[in-house]
């Protein structure tokens, strides 16, 4: 916005604002009461005081007929009175002005020592008086009451082309008194567009709305006032006395101190705010190596640790401390947890003898596992995880250039060898993939791993609207010892997962809907039987996939231009879903609930 100064004050944006008491004609024509006047807008520590000098002779033709104006003729002073105000009011550091509405009065005026020029509404159209206007060099304080927003638009052209750049638009109504619903003080957004200093000619009674249309951006404030606003004279009704000039100026500087600067602050002595903030606590006592869930955090006073803003940052989190109910978290108290893919694998298979070492495209179907684990992002350590039994000697060469650590573990116990590799690898979260996934997803595993940190449960893994062969299980390793040291034995450990969704009691799952682009239940992408081998070899070979991962994207948009493939397994099912007594089998053994003596 434009800034300049008006006598010895500046108008702006970060200027206070200019506030004028406009004394009119309210003295009636005694020089004295004018003198009084000037006197009362000192005392109000106004900026500038204005008197109006028109001579009405002058600008109304033969035509007009106003009564009122020859009352006003009367009260008009003369020149060298209106010139003595104006030392008066310099004499006091105030600016001042007289109304003016011809060109004589004009020139006397600017001669006299006016410090700006205020062009009454009315005048808006007659462009050779404002060019007049603008050719002094004088601030113009434009009122465009009378105008529509063209008029505005054409009447600053000729006021910037003859010179004038000093501009204060006002926004003001011309009726006498004007009630407040005719006012529109949100017109001065319109003219803010203008980049000028905005001002308000006030013509209503009281002072509320002058107030508010300080609050609302205008920089110029004008507000008629009288030495006694009983007595009728044109402008009693919108004018206020003295002592409510000086609590009107008051009032103004008082909205202007809380109006402050266009910034957000804190708002509070010295660190107090901390108090009444809010910190994230334990909900309950948590051991040292628990994953932090949604449902372990409080938030309590004070706000001197961690805020409640980063509570998705906090959750999934290792706890590397006791901490105690009601006990405010610490970065200190944190660590991020080390996540390990352990993919379980044995050569024990009777329907399909040693798969893991059969080739898919010339490499072996556990190396195609393998390295599609290797390409999940912020993995801290790949296991394979087999058993010490002879039989399964042959996987120890899948080390992957000791990028994988090959474990060797309890033959039967799958939870044992995951407890295993999490202590191996000093995981605090494993990733539990079937040996027989050569075409598990990378992507997929991911988002496993995400979802599994934000939740914080014992376990996750996606609902059953994916291919098999794609996907894995997300444990927290925590959770594992926790079914170790259920007194139940546990049998049936290759079906891991089930142990944990049988026992909602025991043990909290998160179930992740998979996004539409990984839905795809009718491709079997394990690897049981050999036309599960002929599918897996023949889509490696269609794409060309050498020694690298095979991502999900690339395999469904291979799939779906060539349906046929899918088709070749289709009618293969997974071992126990058809299988009505071993499936009771498996929910009667994972149920931890029923204890080992009352089966027997």
């Amino acid at each position: 916005m434009i800034t300049f100064k008006v006598g010895r004050r500046g108008i702006g944006e970060n200027e206070p604002i200019f506030i004028i008491a406009e004394a009119g004609i309210n003295h009636a024509g005694s020089f004295s009461e004018a003198q009084e006047m000037v006197e009362a807008a000192k005392n109000a520590k106004a900026d500038a005081v204005t008197f109006q000098h028109i001579a009405w002779n002058e600008i109304n033709s033969i035509n007009m007929s106003i009564d009122d104006n020859n009352e006003w003729d009367n009260w008009r002073l003369t020149d060298q009175q209106i010139a003595q105000l104006f030392k008066q009011a310099h004499f006091y550091n105030m600016a001042v002005t007289a109304c003016v509405a011809d060109f004589d009065s004009l020139e006397f005026i600017v001669e006299a020592g006016a410090d700006f020029i205020k062009i009454v509404s009315g005048d808006i159209t007659c462009h050779p008086f404002l060019a007049k206007c603008a050719a002094t060099g004088l601030p113009i304080f434009l009122s465009t009451g009378n105008a529509l927003i063209q008029e505005v638009d054409t009447a600053l052209r000729v006021i910037e082309e003859a010179g004038g750049s000093k501009i204060v638009l006002y926004h003001t109504n011309s009726k006498y008194p004007t009630p407040p619903d005719e006012v529109d003080l949100r017109a001065l957004e319109v003219l803010r567009a203008y980049n000028y200093p905005i001002g308000f000619c006030d013509h209503t009674e009281g002072t509320a709305i002058p107030l508010a249309a300080s609050a609302l951006g205008a920089r110029v404030i004008e507000k008629h006032f009288s030495l006694n606003p009983a007595i009728i004279r044109p402008d009693y009704e919108v004018s206020i006395g003295p002592e409510e000039l000086r609590q009107f100026v008051f009032d103004i500087r008082t909205i202007e101190k809380a109006l402050g600067e266009p910034i957000k602050k804190r708002y509070s002595e010295g660190g107090g705010y901390m108090l009444v903030r809010r910190s994230i606590a334990a909900r309950e006592d948590l051991k040292k190596g628990s994953l932090i869930k949604g449902e372990d955090l409080a938030y309590k006073r004070p706000g001197t640790g961690i805020s409640p803003i980063e509570t998705e940052t906090v959750v999934g989190n290792i706890l590397d401390c006791d901490v105690k109910k009601g006990e405010l978290l610490a970065e200190n108290m944190l660590k991020r947890p080390v996540i390990s893919i352990v993919v379980i694998c044995r050569l024990k298979s009777t329907r399909l003898p040693q798969k893991a070492l059969l080739s898919i495209h010339g490499v072996a179907s556990i190396e195609r596992c393998l390295i599609n684990c290797l390409a999940v992002p912020n993995i801290n350590q790949v296991v394979l995880a087999t058993s010490c039994l002879a039989e399964d000697d042959p996987l120890e060469q899948f080390t992957m250039g000791g990028k994988v650590k090959v474990l060797r573990g309890d033959p039967d116990n799958v939870a044992m060898r995951m407890v295993q590799a999490a202590q191996e690898t000093r995981a605090d979260i494993v990733l539990r993939v079937t040996g027989d996934s050569p075409a598990v997803s990378p992507e997929i595993l991911r988002i496993l791993i995400d979802a599994h940190l934000k939740t914080g449960k014992d376990l996750t893994l996606p609902t059953k609207d994916h291919a098999p062969g794609t996907s894995a299980d997300v444990y927290t390793v925590e959770s594992l010892y926790n079914l170790l040291r259920q007194e139940k034995p546990l049998t049936h450990t290759e079906y891991l997962s089930f142990y944990y969704l049988n026992n909602p009691e025991i043990f909290s799952v998160n179930r992740v809907e998979l996004a539409q682009a990984f839905r795809y239940p009718q491709w079997r992408l394990t690897l049981d039987e050999q036309k599960d081998l002929e599918l897996l070899d023949t889509i490696y070979s269609g794409l060309d996939i050498k020694r690298a991962p095979l991502y999900f994207e690339k395999l469904r948009d291979y799939l779906l231009n060539n349906p046929q493939i899918p088709k070749i397994n289709s009618d293969v099912s997974l071992k126990w879903e058809k299988n009505r007594q071993l499936s009771k089998e498996i929910s009667e053994a994972t149920n931890l609930k029923v204890k080992f003596n009352e089966q027997n």
